[in-house]
């Protein structure tokens, strides 16, 4: 895979999970006042349960694609720089991370600089 196709991928908004979590209510929230205080506590409860679930499967979401996007990083770093290995790969990827996440289109371009960087001192020796 060559990083442009990684950053093509990423501008595309395909590591990024994005949905609508609706927010958590207060314990005195009246969702139908037809209905009686124990049934909107219940209401409550049951509508606050959901934003929690929804919240954590968005995050678990959010971590796989994560994942997916340091994967592939690693393995256009393998793919393109000899000397390098899956776990040296994923050292480059983290650093850069570190370093640039702030701004992703920048860590992409210093994905190649550390890797070049990386890669020529393995064959210096």
């Amino acid at each position: 895979m060559d990083i442009s196709i990684i950053i093509e991928k990423y501008r595309l908004g395909e590591y990024r999970y994005v949905t609508k979590i609706p927010k958590k209510v207060k314990a005195d929230h009246i969702f139908d006042e037809e209905l009686s205080v124990r049934r909107n506590r219940e209401m409550v409860e049951e509508h606050n349960e959901r934003v929690d679930l929804l919240r954590k499967e968005s995050y678990n979401i959010q971590a796989e694609l994560d994942k997916k996007l340091s994967h592939d990083i690693c393995c256009y770093i393998t793919e393109n720089y000899d000397n390098i290995t899956y776990d040296v790969a994923l050292k480059i990827e983290r650093f850069c991370y570190t370093e640039w996440h702030s701004d992703m289109y920048t860590l992409f371009s210093y994905v190649d600089t550390i890797s070049e960087f990386v890669n020529g001192v393995f064959s210096a020796n």
